[in-house]
């Protein structure tokens, strides 16, 4: 710290942690993002892709990265299948993954940007059981309304075999 003026210390770069959850179905998912970027304005995305989303904005001329963690029970795609893009523009990530999770490492022309992250599976708002539970229901409510207007058609007294 020798002869150092604090103009000298302008040119540091602070690497930030933040964690965003998503939640779906009342359960929360974590998706912590390593970056010297501010972060705004994250969604989650069904369709036309699976995605999440989010802004990244920083000082002009310097270089922004993200270090994105996601739960691969929130979204997930195999190595070669995930995309990022940076303002609409496909760029190259280094993707790495865990058991549970999928790291995405990327870097940026700072300026106001909208990073997407698309993978293959997203959770579903509503999970699958619940989603079976009401076919089911609405099956039975189907043939009792069938069966209430028409009546009982079954032939009498019929066997199998004649």
């Amino acid at each position: 710290w020798n002869n150092q003026s604090l103009s000298g210390i302008k040119d540091l770069v602070f690497k930030v942690a933040r964690e965003i959850t998503f939640t779906v179905g009342g359960v929360p998912y974590d998706v912590r993002m390593d970056t010297n970027s501010t972060i705004s304005n994250a969604a989650i995305h069904y369709t036309p892709s699976p995605k999440m989303s989010f802004d990244v904005e920083g000082p002009l001329g310097t270089t922004g990265f993200c270090n994105v963690s996601i739960p691969m029970v929130f979204l997930n795609a195999s190595l070669n299948e995930w995309v990022v893009r940076v303002d609409g523009i496909e760029v190259t990530a280094n993707i790495t993954e865990s058991r549970t999770h999928t790291f995405l490492f990327f870097t940026y022309s700072h300026s106001k940007k909208t990073i997407e992250i698309i993978g293959t599976h997203l959770i579903p708002e509503f999970p699958q059981v619940i989603i079976l539970a009401l076919i089911m229901l609405f099956s039975l409510v189907a043939a009792s309304l069938v069966r209430k207007v028409h009546g009982d058609q079954r032939p009498k007294n019929t066997t199998l075999f004649q």
